[in-house]
């Protein structure tokens, strides 16, 4: 019976029974009808999303998150494209006031992956000060000093100066004794001194790294380790070589040869610390011309399944999922979204043939000029491929009037403000296109643009026998 009520306890633990609540009211006047979402990042490597809540803004600007959190991390509130970076604590809650902006009326022509899209809001909490005030406060002053004293920390390299003015920053915040921002403020210096060369790698790995945890949800801490563990094993280890890096992984492939290898660096005796700098190490090689995609795709799942850490295992798992997700023959994410009449179409409807998917928007010139090329090949090819638009444009309206004004022989649809969608298929920017096969998985991505490259695909796609 004591066995079984240990099980159960640990049980516990690991669903997340123990997290605790989270509550944040938004106020966004101007942005009724749209779609607030809470996203945090599962790790500080591949940044892979994780949505924690969504609600739709009401008639008066309002609507309320919530969400479980066993430790505080560093998360981001979207309204669109437009963002607002927080700091949540288990048992907090927030009051976020976004500065009055016309969301429905904002600039058309814009693009998200380029420009700046912050939005400023106020931050209010229930335990104050919190820590979103004292993040605030750390970083402008930080900034500030860094800006005031720039010339003397990175072309002179006063050492001493850097170390007054971290002595002075503690005294400032002394009585913040908030663990997270206490942690920001020590590798906000780390970084300083490392990126101004005010210290050796090895000293810098005395003070900061050994025999110290690993600070996974941490911005500036995890800001600092991708600093200093950047190509570490290939370019910066004194004690292990290239050539040994490469045999390990691309002849044994396997989890235990390459922390052996790695284990041979006595910066990396620390089981912990190894197993994290080789999953960031696999991860920055997997596109390298002298390294083997599937050994380092071999050696990071075995990672996800056989690690004792979890943060580790979960790594490893987005590390699996960015690294192949739009790799040839992966599965392209279903979708359904809606035509200008409010039928929806979905991904299924194309299962049987290629689909050529492109992604525009109705003000840009480079998109326009592509898809009158498109409307050629939608009639030339479409035995073996059809061609499906879809619009990014903020306002459906706008492809409203721009299908009854330009008639086009293929589908166009609009997203639907489902960023989501757009995030499962990484679209970064427009025009911008992806190859579907009859089945259902990616051909090519990203597909080639309208042009010779693009006919010769689809060529060869619909003559396979004349290559």
């Amino acid at each position: 019976m004591k066995i079984a009520r240990i099980f159960l306890f640990l049980l516990f633990i690991h669903l997340g029974v123990f997290s605790q609540n989270v509550q944040i009211k938004i106020d966004a006047l101007g942005a009724h009808d749209k779609i607030a979402r809470l996203v945090c990042w599962t790790d500080l490597i591949t940044f892979r999303e994780k949505q924690l809540a969504q609600a739709a803004i009401d008639s008066t600007g309002h609507c309320t998150l919530e969400c479980k959190l066993n430790d505080t991390i560093a998360a981001r509130i979207y309204i669109e494209y437009y963002f607002h970076d927080v700091f949540l604590e288990p048992k907090q809650t927030y009051q976020i006031q976004f500065k009055p902006f016309d969301f429905l009326n904002a600039e058309e022509k814009i693009n998200p992956y380029i420009d700046d899209m912050r939005v400023d809001a106020i931050v209010s909490e229930k335990i104050k000060p919190g820590l979103n005030q004292w993040m605030d406060s750390l970083n402008e002053v930080f900034n500030l000093m860094t800006m005031k004293n720039f010339d003397n920390i990175y072309y002179k390299r006063q050492v001493k100066l850097v170390d007054t003015l971290e002595a002075n920053m503690l005294h400032l915040f002394e009585d913040v004794q908030d663990n997270y921002f206490i942690t920001s403020l020590h590798y906000k210096f780390a970084l300083l001194r490392q990126l101004a060369n005010l210290m050796s790698g090895a000293k810098t790995f005395t003070q900061y790294f050994f025999d110290q945890p690993i600070f996974y949800n941490n911005l500036d801490y995890m800001e600092f380790y991708n600093q200093y563990f950047e190509n570490f094993a290939i370019s910066k280890s004194k004690q292990i070589s290239f050539y040994e890096i490469r045999s390990t992984i691309n002849k044994d492939g396997s989890y235990a040869s390459l922390n052996d290898t790695l284990g041979k660096d006595s910066m990396l005796v620390d089981e912990v610390l190894r197993e994290f700098v080789m999953l960031k190490g696999l991860f920055e090689l997997y596109n390298h011309p002298d390294f083997s995609k599937q050994q380092i795709l071999n050696i990071i799942e075995e990672t996800s399944h056989e690690s004792k850490f979890q943060q580790h295992r979960t790594t490893a798992e987005n590390m699996m999922f960015e690294l192949q997700q739009f790799e040839t023959n992966a599965t392209a994410p279903d979708f359904t979204l809606k035509d200008t009449k409010g039928k929806k179409i979905s991904l299924q409807n194309y299962k049987g043939k290629y689909l050529y998917l492109f992604f525009f928007t109705t003000w840009s010139d480079a998109c326009m000029s592509q898809m009158s090329v498109i409307s050629k090949y939608a009639a030339k090819y479409a035995d073996s491929v059809q061609f499906l638009g879809v619009s990014l444009d903020r306002n459906t309206i706008k492809l409203d009037y721009f299908v009854k004004e330009n008639q086009y022989n293929w589908t166009l649809l609009h997203f639907g403000d489902n960023y989501s969608f757009l995030n499962a298929y990484g679209v970064k920017t427009f025009p911008f296109a992806v190859m579907i096969d009859p089945k259902g998985k990616i051909y090519a991505y990203p597909a080639e643009k309208p042009g010779e490259k693009l006919e010769k695909a689809l060529y060869e796609i619909c003559f396979p026998r004349l290559k």
